[in-house]
């Protein structure tokens, strides 16, 4: 008698399909920002990295809060970085935090309606290169908006 063994290979794209869904910086909004910023900045040296995920609408689907950094063109160590929440509604817009650029973030973490972020960011008199103030801020999702509603 013969034994015939079945191997799910259909499975696998699936699986994978299913991952890359996961990554909020494969989705297309995510990735026309960047290629956005790598046209408006002159440079090639542009990425996406997704930091934290969970509901921050309300809405009971996930949402991806991304850190999208970019090289200063022309600037030994320039770098900036700009946070951004990737809502889980297709039709929503990419939503980018009101402060604009920002140094290394330290830690994000999202906790019912609030993004909860440790970061570097530039006192007035810090050059582009190196920010030296260090801040925890707390953001919101309201609308179509990021808001800043607390800074110590």
């Amino acid at each position: 008698m013969r034994t015939i063994h079945f191997v799910p290979l259909l499975l696998l794209p699936f699986a994978a399909a299913d991952l890359r869904a996961q990554d909020g910086c494969a989705d297309a909004r995510a990735v026309a920002e960047v290629a956005r910023l790598r046209q408006e900045m002159g440079t090639t040296d542009a990425m996406c990295t997704e930091l934290a995920r969970g509901d921050v609408d309300g809405d009971g689907r996930d949402d991806a809060v991304l850190d999208i950094g970019y090289e200063i063109a022309g600037m030994e160590n320039g770098r900036g970085s700009r946070l951004h929440v990737l809502l889980g509604d297709p039709a929503a817009p990419l939503l980018a935090e009101p402060e604009g650029e920002r140094g290394m973030v330290s830690m994000v973490r999202i906790a019912g309606p609030e993004i909860r972020v440790e970061t570097m960011e530039h006192r007035a008199d810090d050059p582009p290169c190196c920010p030296s103030r260090y801040v925890d801020v707390v953001l919101r999702v309201m609308g179509h908006q990021v808001i800043r509603v607390f800074e110590p």
